[in-house]
């Protein structure tokens, strides 16, 4: 029987009680919201078509970046409302020198039809600090629009209203319309976590998501190798053992991109490990190959 006020007055005991039964509630609302059912809205082709780029993407074979934007050009024919792939061929454009270019694209669609809420996340992302206006007429256009609400939150962290950020980055993870978004959008919301020095918090996040279903091998990946660098921050606490040997275990098991394997193994090293630790982790290198994989062991 939960305690009632006078029995929390009389009693520390009860106090306790009382207290400990608050948090459970807190954090069984917290895991529920984040393991809910998510309704999806994008056609399993189109969904089918990012997640093929978004291995290619993954991919050290020297066609990846054409056979990427292949894929993401048919996501996008396939599914022409949906942000994700028009937004992953934004940042190859970036990485391409070509930002400048993808903007001004953007700006002559807005030209011809201002109250296109997609054009105008798309547009306000590529202005950075100034896509502020953007994103909030987006919203306004579009209440439901995932990318609007993340976008809020990126302007929000930006001003250190992390309140806010949370706000908008949990609206976003929930009105995610495929997999791979809800994917992203709990990694936002782990940041936000984290820039709120609250790495537990962030640590539940991801492993909420991961443990949903639907989600790709290459999600579960990319949410294994971020929950353990942030296991591997939490140094002389039980987190930091489980990320080792989290990171351990993908550098076997995983292919990993040449970016994760350096942030992982940047951060095993920031403690002096011992000869039979670090046997493990050069045998744990050699289980694959990889230019980042030989540059560690070197």
């Amino acid at each position: 029987m939960t305690p009632t006020v006078n029995d929390v007055r009389r009693s520390p005991g009860a106090l306790a009680a009382a207290v400990a039964i608050a948090v459970a509630s807190f954090v069984f609302a917290c895991r529920a919201v984040l393991v809910a059912p998510p309704v999806f809205s994008v056609a399993a082709d189109a969904s089918s078509a990012f997640e093929e780029a978004r291995a290619w993407a993954r991919s050290a074979d020297p066609l990846a970046r054409e056979r990427t934007r292949a894929a993401l050009e048919r996501a996008r024919e396939l599914e022409p409302t949906w942000i994700a792939p028009r937004r992953m061929l934004d940042i190859l454009a970036t990485e391409d020198l070509l930002g400048i270019d993808a903007l001004a694209a953007h700006r002559a669609q807005l030209a011809q039809t201002p109250d296109d809420p997609l054009e105008l996340y798309l547009a306000g992302r590529l202005e950075g600090a100034q896509g502020a206006a953007y994103f909030e007429r987006a919203a306004r256009l579009a209440p439901n629009l995932a990318w609007a609400q993340h976008g809020l939150g990126y302007i929000a962290s930006l001003r250190r209203d992390m309140a806010l950020a949370l706000q908008h980055a949990t609206r976003a993870f929930e009105l995610a319309r495929d997999p791979w978004e809800r994917t992203y959008f709990a990694q936002q919301l782990a940041r936000y976590y984290l820039a709120q020095e609250d790495p537990r918090r962030a640590i539940a996040v991801l492993e909420a998501r991961a443990a949903e279903p639907r989600s790709a091998p290459n999600d579960l990946t990319e949410l294994s190798v971020q929950i353990a660098l942030i296991e591997l921050t939490l140094v002389f606490q039980p987190e930091y053992q489980r990320g080792w040997q989290r990171a351990e275990r993908l550098l076997r098991e995983s292919d990993l991109t040449d970016g994760e394997v350096f942030e992982l193994i940047a951060r095993m090293r920031l403690l002096r490990t011992s000869e039979a630790a670090s046997l493990e982790l050069q045998l744990a290198l050699g289980a694959r190959p990889g230019y980042a994989r030989y540059r560690a062991r070197a």
